[in-house]
């Protein structure tokens, strides 16, 4: 019998009903799926802070959550997709 491929464990979580409907809005908008809009929007949370010298395993405390607007704007080196 072959052996199954490995495949990550599914992680649940509970947004508030604004904030889902909000993530999948900017998901079809930048067509991607809403698992790839929170990927991209964890790994810019995620480049800004180690571009600051921050990270929370380092200091031993939790990460502020809550990200502002500004810095919720994609790095320079990430550009959206247009179709025109």
């Amino acid at each position: 019998m072959a052996e199954r491929a490995r495949q990550k464990p599914n992680v649940a979580i509970r947004l508030p009903d604004d904030l889902q409907q909000y993530l999948q809005l900017k998901a079809a908008e930048g067509y991607r799926t809403l698992t790839g809009e929170i990927t991209m929007r964890l790994q810019w949370s995620r480049k800004r802070d180690e571009s600051r010298g921050e990270s929370a395993s380092e200091k031993n405390e939790a990460p502020v959550i809550g990200p502002t607007e500004a810095s919720m704007k994609p790095p320079s080196d990430q550009t959206e997709r247009t179709f025109t």
